[in-house]
């Protein structure tokens, strides 16, 4: 699990995490950079866009994207325990736009 020094987070659920990230691309859609903590590296394929998170988590409980250009966006899959990855789809290429994330999600097993 992820030992870093994270912020108070209100919740229902124990031990949440969110982890933010703006992806900047260019206009075919390739990742010129990133911002955002702990988010090892973003890299684009053909529309999807695999995120490799800094640290493994128990669970996967959410993901958030908003676009710069008109496209829907979908988790096409997802494995934050062991590969620490999270796979999202767009609609359509994002030409020189960024794309805003938020992943939230747990990171123990306690109930």
């Amino acid at each position: 699990m992820a030992n870093r020094r994270f912020q108070r987070h209100q919740s229902l659920e124990k031990e949440m995490k969110s982890l933010h990230v703006v992806i900047s691309t260019d206009g075919s859609g390739d990742v010129s950079s990133i911002d955002g903590a702990g988010v090892a590296s973003v890299s684009h394929s053909t529309n999807q866009y695999t995120i490799t998170l800094e640290d493994s988590y128990s669970k996967l409980m959410g993901v958030s994207v908003i676009g710069g250009v008109a496209a829907s966006f979908h988790v096409d899959s997802h494995d934050v325990v062991s590969a620490k990855t999270i796979v999202v789809e767009a609609s359509a290429t994002q030409a020189s736009s960024d794309i805003f994330v938020v992943v939230d999600v747990k990171n123990s097993s306690v109930k």
